[in-house]
């Protein structure tokens, strides 16, 4: 389990708390204190629900590092093995931790502009580094692709963030060549260091949605798919605010249902 303080704008403190196991991992709590939780799986849940407020689905991949790397390999679809090897053959090295914040907070602000994204808080990529590996593929000696990778030592190595180096302007293809070298070597690297598990960071299950294209992308290394949940626990203090808002949450969807078989059936 992995816990840090989340930047807010509200006056109560945040605490962002990943791959909780037992029910003892959130005794803590202060009764002014908002937890947010990721990744809980169905059994922490079902013994969190009368104090869950908001759980939403949670879906990844994982691939399970106690394999050898041969089955590793093999489990990989042969054209995404043939891109590894080319990305390997243009790539110039791998370096793990050579980036200070400042290139690395650069890095992603400059990459989330380009892609009209809200750019990551500086506060939230500072905590991030105390618990996470920075590994950078480089091209014709420049940093090329960066993630950075959440460490919950032995059990889980996540890949949380991805980004390209946009003044290098390189061509779509070669940046997935290089993407998918890059997260082999990391198969590799958190395997040798001893982790069970390579996570894949998160995907989306449907095929409508516009980032359905990174789910293939990362599907085609073999991981198995995993159901889990986002979840936020509050406060003593909190609580009546968070039951309310958990009424009216379920009030909603209940309307939302209701509209959506009204509209089924008028179609039908």
């Amino acid at each position: 389990m992995l816990t840090f303080r989340k930047p807010t704008r509200f006056l109560y403190p945040v605490r962002l708390v990943f791959f909780p196991h037992e029910p003892d991992d959130l005794q803590d709590i202060m009764p002014w204190e908002v937890v947010q939780c990721k990744q809980v799986d169905a059994d922490l849940l079902g013994q969190l629900a009368s104090r869950a407020v908001a759980p939403r689905p949670y879906h990844t991949l994982v691939s399970d590092l106690s394999r050898s790397e041969e089955r590793l390999w093999k489990g990989i679809e042969h054209s995404r093995r043939s891109q590894i090897l080319k990305g390997e053959g243009m790539a110039g090295e791998v370096r793990v931790n050579s980036m200070s914040f400042d290139e690395v907070f650069t890095f992603l602000t400059d990459f989330a502009r380009t892609k009209k994204m809200l750019p990551p808080y500086a506060y939230y990529i500072r905590c991030l580094l105390h618990h996470s590996d920075t590994l950078v593929i480089t091209y014709d000696g420049q940093p090329a692709v960066l993630h950075l990778i959440l460490r919950d030592f032995p059990r889980r190595a996540m890949a949380i963030y991805s980004a390209h180096n946009v003044s290098l302007e390189l061509d779509h293809a070669t940046r997935g060549l290089l993407n998918a070298a890059l997260h082999w070597w990391e198969m590799q690297h958190y395997r040798a260091e001893g982790f069970a598990d390579y996570d894949w960071g998160g995907v989306v299950l449907d095929e409508r949605s516009p980032l359905y294209g990174i789910t293939r992308f990362k599907s085609r290394f073999g991981g198995e798919l995993e159901h889990a949940w986002d979840l936020t626990l509050l406060g003593d203090w909190l609580w009546p605010a968070g039951v309310m808002a958990r009424a009216w949450q379920e009030r909603h969807a209940a309307k939302r249902r209701y509209e959506e078989s009204t509209d089924a059936a008028a179609s039908s």
